[in-house]
């Protein structure tokens, strides 16, 4: 969905508003995409790496205050985890579209996911214009990490998004970039008058 293409929601007596959106898990190969979901969706982890093929869609909902208007979102995220091989190069921008926001995720144990960020972003904003996006430094429970998360500040600064640095393993900041990211969807959304 492009920018102008803002949501509205009706005016109604209602102080609740449930509201469908689509967020698209971005990074290299093994960065930690699918664990990610697993963490915040289903509260698990597993150590046992499986390769994602295609793409998978996983459910989440959220209860969001609305920053600028008198009622709450009911936010039901559809997560897609999207493959990062190269192998899928031709289908992701068919995945991307319509997506409301994402997470684009480099692992801290392997600096060229950092160096491809860029990649990621310019394929997401060509399918969907400028949408939100958190930005995921993961494996923090690793222990020989490539470079500083304060790259990944620095890189974060350019596009005036937020930045985490996560452990899917243990949910170190996992829930905390996933909301913050539940947060910048809702506030792309107005209200009708």
């Amino acid at each position: 969905m492009k920018e102008n293409q803002k949501d509205t929601l009706e005016h109604s007596e209602k102080k609740c508003v449930t509201v469908i959106k689509k967020i698209c898990m971005l990074g290299d190969p093994a960065v930690g995409k699918t664990s990610l979901v697993s963490r915040y969706v289903y509260s698990m982890f597993d150590d046992n790496y499986l390769t994602t093929i295609g793409a998978k869609v996983s459910k989440k909902s959220i209860l969001i205050k609305h920053p600028r208007y008198d009622f709450d979102v009911d936010l039901k995220l559809m997560v897609w985890d999207i493959a990062g091989q190269q192998t899928f190069d031709w289908v992701k921008p068919l995945y991307f579209l319509n997506s409301a926001g994402a997470p684009i995720i480099c692992d801290l144990t392997n600096k060229k996911s950092f160096e491809s960020l860029e990649k990621w972003i310019n394929a997401l904003f060509k399918a969907n214009g400028k949408i939100p996006i958190v930005f995921i430094a993961n494996k923090a429970d690793c222990k020989f990490w490539e470079f500083d998360p304060v790259e990944l500040e620095e890189f974060a600064k350019k596009y005036n998004s937020p930045f985490f640095v996560t452990s899917a393993k243990f949910g170190d900041n996992v829930e905390e970039a996933f909301n913050c990211l539940s947060k910048l969807v809702v506030e792309k959304i107005e209200k009708k008058i």
